[in-house]
């Protein structure tokens, strides 16, 4: 049984995969997050705090990391530490404790100023579209010195759109968005990745219509075989009623901006 550590457990895909691997019975899981939820099993874990990060990694064959700051701005109070910094300690923690991979939460928006029409595959070269996704394209380049240098095997899933409510609501978000339950297919898929995957980065979308982040190789390479396609939701994206919450004062959607980052270019 694959020991497995999970970070931001209190956030939407941490919560959701500490159930879904538990659920599996395949793997002893480690859930942490900033502050401690007992009832749920979670243990408290700060980011910053590095004797707790190696402590937790002892034993650990792989770690998942979904803990993150994704609001805007703030770049030297909180992007550089949490997105950062405390990746930098989570990697010296496994280089220490010997932890065989990684599977990093990234995001699209390393690439979200290309345009909709560009062609994109895993190692284009980074366009960032906030501090944000420059954040992430740091870490991504992290993972991969510690897999050149250290052997540690490192996935990065650039996780596309992902609601609470598992329902994109604009066009374009059908195009990018991953359901709930590809999302826990895919990140076990990282998981029991073979050995000799030493660095990956990959996109997080399901089988969506009208994508244009490749993901069809994925089944061959790992295993990965979406079921959902966010075009079921195209026709109640386009009502103005159940799509309001992503329109502006005019109707317009605010992620049809002509970029893959979609309203993350206007943010900083």
């Amino acid at each position: 049984m694959k020991r497995v550590l999970i970070t931001g457990t209190n956030g939407r895909i941490g919560g959701m995969l500490m159930r879904e691997l538990r659920n599996t019975g395949r793997y002893d899981v480690i859930a942490t997050a900033r502050h401690a939820d007992p009832e749920r099993g979670i243990l408290a874990m700060n980011l910053l705090d590095k004797e707790r990060i190696l402590e937790l990694t002892k034993g650990v064959d792989a770690v998942i990391h979904m803990a993150a700051y994704l609001g805007p701005g703030e770049f030297e109070e909180k992007v550089i530490p949490n997105n950062i910094l405390g990746v930098y300690y989570i990697y010296e923690a496994m280089r220490i404790n010997k932890v065989k991979r990684m599977v990093y939460g990234s995001t699209n928006h390393v690439i979200g100023f290309y345009k909709t029409t560009d062609v994109i595959e895993e190692n284009t070269p980074y366009r960032p579209d906030t501090f944000y996704g420059l954040s992430k394209a740091t870490s991504e380049l992290m993972g991969r010195m510690y897999s050149d240098k250290y052997g540690i095997s490192c996935i990065n899933i650039r996780i596309g759109h992902y609601p609470a409510d598992d329902e994109p609501k604009s066009p374009r978000r059908t195009t990018v968005w991953i359901s709930h339950r590809d999302m826990a297919h895919l990140v076990e898929c990282c998981l029991e990745a073979p050995d000799d995957i030493r660095f990956l980065n990959l996109y997080g979308i399901s089988k969506n219509t009208g994508r244009v982040w490749p993901i069809d190789h994925l089944k061959e390479l790992i295993g990965y075989d979406p079921q959902d396609d966010g075009a079921v939701f195209l026709e109640r994206a386009n009502d103005p009623e159940w799509s309001k919450s992503f329109r502006d004062a005019k109707g317009n959607f605010v992620d049809d901006t002509g970029h893959m980052g979609g309203e993350f270019i206007n943010r900083e």
